[in-house]
């Protein structure tokens, strides 16, 4: 399905186990959306509003979140591979055991967030905000971040 919801507000929207596809979510309202075990691949969500948002278990491959607000959202168990989150702000956000393999960060606020037990093999850390970040038995094989001075 592909389907366009550029400025849409959907917050609190029950959208568990909606298969979407390819869609366009741009400059989009969903707060506290449900979108657990939804499959969500190779779409845009850009400068979008998805604070508090539930996406434990999607399957997000290839999405793009440019720029967009995941501030307390919970990822838990996602995949999530090539996925970009450059420019995202992601302050507080549970991201806890999900496959994140060579998805990009560039420049994103990930303050406080819990990557716990998370794949983020070959991401891309590169200018991220990781202060407070939780880490444990994540893995990091490959992962780039900024070298230190």
């Amino acid at each position: 399905m592909e389907a366009d919801f550029t400025g849409a507000n959907l917050n609190g929207v029950h959208l568990a186990n909606a298969n979407v596809g390819l869609a366009t979510f741009n400059r989009a309202s969903m707060r506290q959306i449900c979108l657990q075990y939804a499959l969500f691949i190779n779409g845009y969500c850009k400068d979008a509003l998805l604070e508090e948002a539930n996406l434990t278990g999607a399957e997000l491959a290839g999405f793009l979140f440019f720029g967009s607000c995941l501030n307390r959202a919970v990822l838990r168990k996602v995949k999530a591979d090539n996925t970009g989150f450059n420019r995202a702000m992601m302050v507080q956000a549970d991201l806890q055991g999900g496959s994140f393999v060579g998805a990009t960060f560039n420049k994103a606020d990930l303050t406080q967030a819990n990557l716990t037990s998370g794949d983020f093999s070959q991401a891309d850390f590169r200018e991220a905000k990781l202060d407070g970040v939780n880490w444990d038995d994540t893995l990091l094989k490959d992962a780039l971040f900024d070298p230190r001075v």
